[in-house]
Protein backbone atom coordinates (compact mmCIF):
# COMPACT_ATOMS: atom_id res chain seq x y z
CA UNK A 1 0.00 0.00 0.00
CA UNK A 2 1.26 3.49 -0.87
CA UNK A 3 0.38 6.07 1.61
CA UNK A 4 0.89 9.97 0.67
CA UNK A 5 -0.08 12.37 3.19
CA UNK A 6 0.80 15.92 3.06
CA UNK A 7 1.94 18.18 6.42
CA UNK A 8 2.65 17.54 10.07
CA UNK A 9 -1.06 17.06 10.68
CA UNK A 10 -1.36 14.09 8.72
CA UNK A 11 1.70 12.57 9.30
CA UNK A 12 0.52 12.25 13.27
CA UNK A 13 -2.86 11.17 11.74
CA UNK A 14 -1.31 8.33 9.97
CA UNK A 15 0.74 7.59 13.01
CA UNK A 16 -2.00 7.88 15.65
CA UNK A 17 -4.67 5.66 13.28
CA UNK A 18 -1.99 2.70 13.38
CA UNK A 19 -1.27 2.91 17.14
CA UNK A 20 -4.91 2.75 17.53
CA UNK A 21 -4.77 -0.47 15.38
CA UNK A 22 -1.81 -2.16 16.94
CA UNK A 23 -0.69 -0.23 20.17
CA UNK A 24 2.78 -2.19 21.13
CA UNK A 25 3.74 -1.25 17.62
CA UNK A 26 7.12 -1.61 17.40
CA UNK A 27 9.51 -0.68 14.04
CA UNK A 28 13.24 -2.15 13.58
CA UNK A 29 14.87 0.30 11.22
CA UNK A 30 17.04 -1.70 8.51
CA UNK A 31 18.50 1.01 6.89
CA UNK A 32 18.20 4.77 6.92
CA UNK A 33 19.56 7.55 4.21
CA UNK A 34 19.68 10.91 4.79
CA UNK A 35 20.30 14.32 3.25
CA UNK A 36 19.58 18.39 4.05
CA UNK A 37 15.91 17.53 2.73
CA UNK A 38 14.98 14.02 2.77
CA UNK A 39 14.96 10.96 5.02
CA UNK A 40 14.84 7.66 3.65
CA UNK A 41 14.06 4.71 6.27
CA UNK A 42 13.26 0.75 5.12
CA UNK A 43 11.86 -0.69 8.65
CA UNK A 44 9.99 -3.89 9.72
CA UNK A 45 7.53 -3.72 11.98
CA UNK A 46 5.46 -6.11 14.45
CA UNK A 47 2.39 -5.76 16.84
CA UNK A 48 -0.72 -7.40 18.01
CA UNK A 49 -3.83 -6.22 16.42
CA UNK A 50 -6.04 -4.96 19.34
CA UNK A 51 -8.08 -1.85 17.69
CA UNK A 52 -10.74 -1.82 15.13
CA UNK A 53 -10.35 -0.96 11.53
CA UNK A 54 -9.88 -1.81 8.35
CA UNK A 55 -12.66 -3.58 8.19
CA UNK A 56 -11.65 -5.76 10.84
CA UNK A 57 -12.66 -5.93 15.06
CA UNK A 58 -9.58 -6.35 16.82
CA UNK A 59 -8.23 -9.83 16.36
CA UNK A 60 -5.45 -10.30 19.05
CA UNK A 61 -3.53 -11.75 16.04
CA UNK A 62 0.62 -10.42 15.90
CA UNK A 63 1.07 -9.30 12.70
CA UNK A 64 4.39 -8.64 10.97
CA UNK A 65 5.40 -6.63 7.94
CA UNK A 66 8.40 -4.15 6.13
CA UNK A 67 7.90 -0.72 4.87
CA UNK A 68 9.77 1.82 3.75
CA UNK A 69 8.93 5.61 4.52
CA UNK A 70 10.43 9.30 2.78
CA UNK A 71 10.37 12.03 5.27
CA UNK A 72 10.32 15.44 3.66
CA UNK A 73 11.70 18.09 6.10
CA UNK A 74 11.85 21.85 5.71
CA UNK A 75 14.20 24.25 6.33
CA UNK A 76 13.69 24.27 9.68
CA UNK A 77 14.78 20.97 10.21
CA UNK A 78 11.13 19.44 10.75
CA UNK A 79 8.82 16.93 9.21
CA UNK A 80 6.79 18.53 6.40
CA UNK A 81 5.54 15.73 4.83
CA UNK A 82 5.46 12.15 3.99
CA UNK A 83 5.49 9.57 1.78
CA UNK A 84 5.50 5.79 3.01
CA UNK A 85 4.84 2.45 1.35
CA UNK A 86 4.41 -1.06 3.13
CA UNK A 87 3.12 -4.35 2.43
CA UNK A 88 -0.68 -4.38 3.12
CA UNK A 89 -0.73 -8.37 1.80
CA UNK A 90 1.48 -9.30 5.04
CA UNK A 91 -1.08 -7.84 7.91
CA UNK A 92 -3.83 -9.42 5.73
CA UNK A 93 -2.87 -12.76 5.92
CA UNK A 94 -1.17 -12.44 9.40
CA UNK A 95 -4.91 -11.92 10.35
CA UNK A 96 -6.11 -14.34 8.55
CA UNK A 97 -8.21 -12.42 6.05
CA UNK A 98 -6.19 -13.55 3.01
CA UNK A 99 -3.61 -16.65 2.41
CA UNK A 100 -0.22 -16.36 2.70
CA UNK A 101 2.20 -15.91 0.16
CA UNK A 102 3.19 -20.02 0.62
CA UNK A 103 -0.46 -21.15 0.42
CA UNK A 104 -1.33 -18.70 -2.57
CA UNK A 105 1.61 -20.24 -3.99
CA UNK A 106 0.45 -23.98 -3.31
CA UNK A 107 -2.55 -23.05 -4.54
CA UNK A 108 -1.53 -21.99 -7.74
CA UNK A 109 0.91 -24.94 -8.49
CA UNK A 110 -2.21 -27.35 -7.22
CA UNK A 111 -4.27 -25.55 -10.11
CA UNK A 112 -2.21 -25.46 -12.77
CA UNK A 113 -2.02 -29.48 -12.41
Amino acid sequence: MHIDKTGPDQVKHEINYFRTLFPDLKYKIIEMISDEKKVWIRYKACGTHLGKGWGFEASNKFVEFEGATILYISSEGKVKDQWGAFCFYDIFADLGAVPSFGELNKYLRDFKQ
